[in-house]
């Protein structure tokens, strides 16, 4: 789990082993050759990869990536999704980038930095490479076409998908068909958490006063939680807003509920601090999120008398095909 207060791969890629050899090279390859030159791999993504992860076009190492034009038109479909909507924007902007930086993308434009290339694939779409069954006219039956199409020509294809439905349908046809996972990875970057090696006597003055001065706790953004180790023990800590470390202890409780891991534990006690407007948790599912921010929000109603109410609030989905549209009502009304 990821504690941002205050506003606070895998990939479906897979590297080969033997090389493919280009229809207009006559020279015969090698036992060896063959052996040393990797397989440039064709991955075919559909809408629901780049819903999952804008930034799936740079995550293919070497390989090729073609997008169906068919994808861009879903896209911009899917602009104004109440829940969607703001990934279908970041995948068609960085398009744009590419587009701008390199003049068309109907050929292929590198990406990444490993010799990767990407392009959006405008023919290739005919259906009578799909079994009769098939040739339905949708949106998958031409991604379908198109991955068979390049497989016709002699591409090592695999289509990508986030979507089972469709896997099942490409691996039916006989395509290699992969879920896309690389969303699932831990991001690099800042979580909330950092550990640092400290004095021994640091650790004993945090836990004397409560609050200590950490020398490595200044460079460090405010709230943000610090594991403190020395050759004697470990503490718990928060960067406070003046740089020092507050001591975090592991039995304080919100509505009968208490952190287990050193993240729930930070997590709650910013939760309880009244001094802090706004707490963002991030995390996987089952992580604790939720039970954490009902607990201090009832904590700070029923036990604290600190506050009038809790509110909660999630996204609305629309069932059936229908758009929810605007709600009528005032602010409280609507909530």
């Amino acid at each position: 789990m990821r504690v941002r207060p205050a506003r606070g791969h895998h990939v479906a890629a897979a590297n080969g082993t033997t090389g493919r050899r280009s229809a207009t090279d006559s020279t015969p390859a090698t036992p060896a050759e063959s052996a040393a030159a990797p397989v440039t791999r064709t991955y075919v993504l559909d809408t629901s990869v780049l819903l999952a992860d804008p930034g799936a076009l740079n995550r293919f190492d070497e390989h090729e990536v073609v997008l169906p034009v068919v994808v861009i038109t879903e896209l911009e479909g899917k602009r104004a999704h109440p829940e969607l909507g703001y990934f279908a924007r970041s995948a068609l902007r960085k398009l744009d980038e590419l587009r701008i930086l390199h003049g068309r993308l109907d050929a292929a434009v590198p990406v990444g930095d490993t010799g990767g290339t990407l392009r959006v694939e405008l023919n290739h779409s005919d259906p009578s490479v799909l079994p009769a069954g098939f040739r339905l006219g949708d949106n998958d039956t031409r991604i379908l076409a198109v991955a068979l199409n390049l497989r016709a020509e002699g591409c090592a294809v695999t289509l990508v998908s986030k979507d089972l439905p469709m896997r099942v349908k490409a691996s039916s046809v006989g395509l290699a068909a992969e879920e896309y996972r690389a969303e699932l990875a831990v991001e690099s970057g800042f979580t909330g958490m950092s550990e640092v090696d400290v004095a021994a006597g640091e650790i004993d003055a945090l836990y004397d006063e409560g609050v200590a001065d950490i020398d490595a706790a200044r460079d460090l953004p405010c709230h943000s939680g610090l594991v403190m180790i020395s050759e004697r023990g470990s503490a718990l800590g928060r960067v406070t807003p003046d740089k020092q470390v507050k001591l975090v202890r592991g039995d304080r409780d919100a509505f009968g509920i208490r952190g287990r891991s050193a993240e729930q534990r930070v997590a709650l006690e910013l939760l309880l601090d009244p001094d802090i407007g706004i707490v963002s948790l991030g995390g996987r599912a089952g992580t604790g999120k939720s039970a954490l921010a009902l607990c201090a929000g009832l904590e700070a109603v029923l036990e604290r008398r600190q506050h009038k109410k809790v509110v909660v609030f999630r996204p609305l989905f629309a069932v059936g095909g229908q758009e929810l549209g605007y709600l009528p009502g005032s602010e409280s009304e609507k909530m």
